[in-house]
């Protein structure tokens, strides 16, 4: 993709995430008065008067000593390499606290190899007088910041204005990325989704690690394969509640939650080596509640060593879980990119039999031919009559069934009509179903 990235880089709590939140008017990132909450390189679209680009936030970087967390050193060596693809880099100090030696260190990483993209940036200048102290940072060799203040907005627009200059996008690109595909990378804590996400982009732009819980918060990345423009979700590991340690993890959890609500399909990784497990099972189930189309990525699939060994675990997967015959059960390696560009190509097609809402009369046609045939169990003596049923949403495709009354519905019919739904009319697959009934009676509906 060509269109202008802009890093925004600078020591830990400096405002980085508080500045990006105030230029998207929305809390994207996690922020909490504690060093080390972002560790990855996390996209957003921003668009200012008419120019688009793309807001990359960083992990902050040369923390003191005393400040160090881990994997500090892995979040300074994606910056670091990251400077050289953006386009401009908003380097962020803070006017509260003035010069600090790990300031020095990164205006001297920026002259030595960027001079020329640096945009210099004093935040938490909150008033006149911290406005008129900013010419202290003139001693880094970048010239006198601009005052900006995340928090009440001032000096935003300037900046903005300043950031912008020089950044052109064709009508084409923006129309590719406006129609782009939200695609979320699920699962259980250290199953790979940060390894995928790299793979998938063929570069490292998540730190990955053996520990659990390395991803804190969802990371936003551009891509495009094959003309088609995707959002990659890799949000943070879905664990128990009572398995939380601290606030960072309960607010992840939150926002990993809510990246399943934004994206349109849903790659749910499975750890082949560890086997399919009961948190698997309600992150699966959190993700058909939420209505949401899914692929399942077996990742680790080299160490199933033959096509029956896959055929073992995917029936396992079936057997366990029902539903799941409904949805792409893909097998591949992060590790090795095995399988990987194929996974992504599935989702155009995936929506291109969903995009048109189902005729009534062909409803009406399936209603007909699925009473005859099938008709509906008595409950309470009585026997469900389904009159007609409509669609009333493209995504997730939704149908009501207009009844008699609801109470003569068994759960039993339920599931099976939704078989029926998928194999008379077909083009569902991957897609979650919602089946509502209403009754005539207004109480019963």
């Amino acid at each position: 993709m060509n269109m202008a990235k802009v890093l925004i880089m600078g020591r830990p709590n400096v405002g980085k995430s508080t500045l990006i939140n105030r230029l998207l008017g929305i809390k994207a990132a996690i922020t909490l008065d504690k060093p080390g909450v972002t560790r990855d390189l996390n996209e957003f679209l921003v668009t200012h008067k008419q120019t688009s680009f793309l807001l990359v936030d960083s992990g902050g970087v040369f923390a003191e000593k005393n400040d160090a967390f881990e994997f500090q050193s892995d979040v300074e060596s994606l910056v670091q390499t990251a400077i050289y693809d953006m386009s401009k880099i908003v380097f962020v100090v803070d006017a509260q606290q003035g010069v600090l030696p790990a300031d020095n260190n990164i205006a001297k990483l920026l002259r030595e190899h960027v001079p020329e993209k640096i945009v210099f940036v004093a935040n938490k200048a909150d008033n006149d007088v911290l406005e008129q102290h900013v010419s202290e940072f003139c001693k880094l060799g970048l010239g006198e910041p601009l005052p900006v203040s995340s928090i009440q907005g001032r000096g935003i627009d300037r900046m903005m204005d300043h950031l912008v200059v020089g950044f052109k996008n064709s009508d084409s690109q923006l129309n590719l990325i406006k129609k782009r595909f939200k695609v979320g990378l699920v699962g259980r804590p250290n199953v790979g989704k940060s390894s995928l996400l790299n793979a998938i982009i063929d570069s490292d732009h998540s730190i990955v690690n053996t520990k659990s819980g390395t991803t804190r918060d969802a990371i936003h990345v551009f891509f495009k394969q094959d003309d088609t423009v995707f959002e990659l979700i890799d949000t943070a590991g879905l664990r128990k509640v009572s398995k939380m340690k601290d606030n960072i993890e309960f607010y992840s959890s939150v926002r990993s939650n809510r990246s399943i609500e934004q994206s349109d399909v849903v790659v749910m990784l499975i750890d082949a080596e560890r086997g399919f497990c009961n948190q698997d099972k309600k992150i699966i189930h959190s993700i058909i509640d939420a209505g949401k189309s899914m692929i399942l990525f077996v990742n680790k699939a080299d160490l199933l060593e033959t096509d029956q060994t896959k055929k073992d675990f995917k029936h396992i997967l079936e057997s366990e879980m029902h539903q799941l015959k409904n949805y792409p059960i893909q097998f591949g390696s992060a590790l090795t990119k095995k399988g990987v560009p194929e996974l992504l190509r599935q989702v155009p097609g995936m929506f291109v039999s969903v995009k048109d809402r189902i005729k009534t009369k062909v409803l009406n046609d399936f209603n007909q031919d699925v009473i005859r045939r099938f008709p509906p169990p008595a409950k309470y003596g009585k026997q469900l009559k389904i009159y007609y049923l409509t669609q009333v949403e493209l995504l997730p495709p939704t149908f009501v069934c207009f009844v008699n009354q609801k109470r003569y519905l068994t759960e039993d019919y339920k599931r099976f009509l939704e078989k029926r739904i998928r194999a008379y009319l077909g083009g569902f697959f991957g897609h979650t179903i919602r089946l509502f009934f209403k009754g005539h009676r207004q109480e019963d509906s």
